[in-house]
């Protein structure tokens, strides 16, 4: 069946290395790598990661050497960062500038998982993925002061999506050279079953960004911004946190599945989520051309109640994004288990099972007519979106 060939590299195909030879010709007899210890083959995998992280402008047909290519921000550090930090510092994933601990679970299964950790604004959301001078021109609208963000403002609507994409993007495109050198430095991983799914995700979310790439491309250089459907959440308050990242949810608020694969290429949303001078915001965008997957989505969203809303982002958004920003106000407020919690969220530790489940709590919330209210939000065990001050 085709779901297994997922699983195995094959001997004919070509190698993941990048030799140009046959796989079995190749990476398959490659001696095994050793490691001294489990921590040494972790940190040497990181650093291969690292290694695969080029500088690069995505804007299409940039030719910026690495010289000119800038640490830009997915979120702008003086516009949006700034309202998070204290001590000029948030909470986030430091997944660039330290590997993994490998922790043990009651199982016997090992997973590797990263701690947030207090990172400072001028590091934080930062990828080489732009040059200076197309960092600074796409954005201006979304970032520079003088442009009040303004929610029927189509071409900010569009910008905040673009930027979001094109981070995604840029580390979905370093992701099979990633797995090549991990194929020609330890052969071995290419026999794990695991890592080889990994692999083949990684080749066929390139594969789909790529298409969504050429779009935001030609709609840039047009300047048509009207191909973008975008519900918009504002809430009279400064939230706590930020996100940004290009999805494709499982489930609708009422529960129903949403089947976000069509015609082999999975259809997705592109959210950001930010603070904004006394307000806040969420904007969850899709292209008019995916509408016929997402219509009962976007159905939802504009028949639920604020706070049905807010209860299916603090589901979903920490497993599908790595990508948080979290006010070390909020990491104050809360205590040891619900840190813990939301680390574990953020790891992706056992993502399926709790989707699964976040599914099912949803499906009864509409089934049963249950009224998600404030109430509801402060028995929760985090709400990203609590008022703090």
């Amino acid at each position: 069946m085709a779901i297994f060939k997922n699983f195995k590299i094959y001997n004919n195909e070509l190698c993941p290395c990048k030799s140009g030879k046959k796989y079995k010709e190749c990476c398959k007899i490659k001696p095994t790598k050793t490691f001294p210890n489990e921590k040494a083959s972790i940190a040497f995998i990181h650093k291969l990661f690292r290694k695969s992280l080029i500088k690069t402008c995505v804007y299409d047909g940039c030719a910026a050497k690495a010289k000119d290519i800038i640490d830009a921000h997915a979120m702008q550090e003086n516009k949006i960062l700034i309202q998070l930090c204290e001590n000029d510092e948030v909470y986030m994933l430091p997944i660039k500038e330290k590997h993994p601990e490998i922790l043990s679970f009651f199982d016997g299964t090992k997973e590797p998982i990263h701690f947030l950790e207090l990172i400072h604004k001028k590091n934080a959301t930062v990828q080489n993925c732009f040059c200076s001078k197309h960092d600074n021109n796409l954005f201006a609208i979304i970032e520079k002061a003088e442009y009040p963000f303004r929610k029927d403002n189509i071409e900010q609507l569009f910008m905040f999506a673009y930027r979001t994409f094109a981070f995604e993007y840029y580390k979905a495109r370093m992701m099979p050279s990633f797995f090549s050198k991990c194929c020609k430095e330890i052969p071995q991983l290419m026999k794990v079953k695991k890592i080889v799914f990994q692999y083949r995700q990684a080749i066929k979310k390139n594969e789909e960004l790529e298409h969504y790439k050429s779009i935001f491309d030609n709609a840039i250089k047009s300047k048509d911004f009207s191909q973008l459907e975008t519900y918009t959440l504002e809430l009279p308050y400064n939230i706590s946190f930020a996100n940004y990242c290009s999805i494709a949810p499982v489930f609708c608020l009422d529960g129903k599945s949403v089947w976000s694969i069509k015609n082999g290429k999975m259809k997705r949303l592109f959210i950001s989520v930010f603070p904004d001078n006394g307000k806040s915001y969420v904007l969850i965008s899709v292209f008019k051309q995916d509408m016929d997957v997402y219509k009962h989505f976007f159905d939802c969203l504009r028949n639920s109640n604020d706070e049905l809303l807010i209860m299916y982002l603090n589901a979903i958004l920490p497993f599908y994004s790595e990508n948080m920003i979290i006010s070390p106000r909020l990491w104050d407020f809360w205590n040891n288990s619900q840190r813990m919690y939301v680390n574990f969220m953020v790891s992706e530790t056992s993502f399926e099972k709790h989707l699964i489940e976040m599914q099912k709590n949803f499906i009864a919330i509409n089934r049963f007519n249950y009224t998600v209210n404030q109430d509801t939000l402060d028995n929760m065990k985090v709400n990203l979106f609590k008022k703090i001050r």
